[in-house]
């Protein structure tokens, strides 16, 4: 697909996420960039739903994040994530998961080379729910699952980079590996979402438990003290 570009390029740049998910090549070509994202495998559809998300920390979104977001990258046109912290007044993961529902929503595009977030309206107006699709199904169970007595969270390790979960989901052994900004890493699971796609098309139902009761968990540890 780049092989055009081949006389005019001078080197190009790829940023791979990891084992079957997106990868995003640079043509650097003098003042010129060209990126071109493509997805890890033909059966994984990255634009529909929110499999991608799961694998982000988790974060809640206001509406009035969303146009606090909006409003500092259409005034100031391209910003960086701490800029954007800075500007809204909130924490990188609840930013960053705005500057995903904007991008879903076809408004915010991310310059890869240069690394920041552009106000971009690819579509004219922001797609609504209905147009973006439902809900991830393994979010709508993990939802369902959290509010039954089928999940306990047996144990968690901490190292200089890491945090390891192992649990117990509906009777299934679950083990997973989040870095310090909770960002789902690796996992292992004997159920067949897993099985069949490990993290490429997301995290399954039970991973996702974990990780909530995870978060749970600390948030109410921060509680008490």
């Amino acid at each position: 697909m780049l092989a055009r570009l081949l006389p005019l390029a001078e080197r190009f740049d790829v940023r791979l996420l990891g084992t079957g998910l997106p990868s995003f090549w640079v043509a650097q070509m003098g003042e010129m960039q060209l990126t071109l994202g493509l997805s890890g495998w033909t059966t994984n559809d990255w634009t529909r739903g929110s499999a991608l998300d799961l694998l982000a920390p988790p974060a809640t979104i206001t509406a009035g994040l969303l146009d606090r977001v909006s409003a500092a990258l259409q005034e100031k046109r391209a910003l960086n994530l701490t800029q954007l912290q800075s500007t809204v007044v909130a924490s990188g993961p609840a930013v960053t998961a705005a500057l995903r529902r904007l991008a879903f929503a076809g408004q915010v595009i991310y310059d890869l080379p240069n690394r920041v977030y552009r106000f971009r309206q690819v579509m004219p107006v922001p797609l609504g729910d209905a147009q973006l699709g439902p809900e991830n199904a393994e979010l709508t169970a993990a939802r369902h699952l959290l509010l039954t007595d089928q999940v306990k969270l047996e144990s968690v390790e901490r190292t200089a980079s890491a945090v390891l979960l192992v649990g117990n989901v509906e009777s299934t052994p679950v083990e997973l590996l989040v870095d310090l900004d909770g960002r789902m890493r690796r996992g292992k699971c004997l159920c067949g979402h897993f099985r069949t796609y490990g993290l490429r098309n997301g995290p399954c139902r039970h991973m996702i438990v974990l990780r909530s009761l995870s978060a749970s968990a600390e948030y109410a540890a921060v509680s008490r003290n």
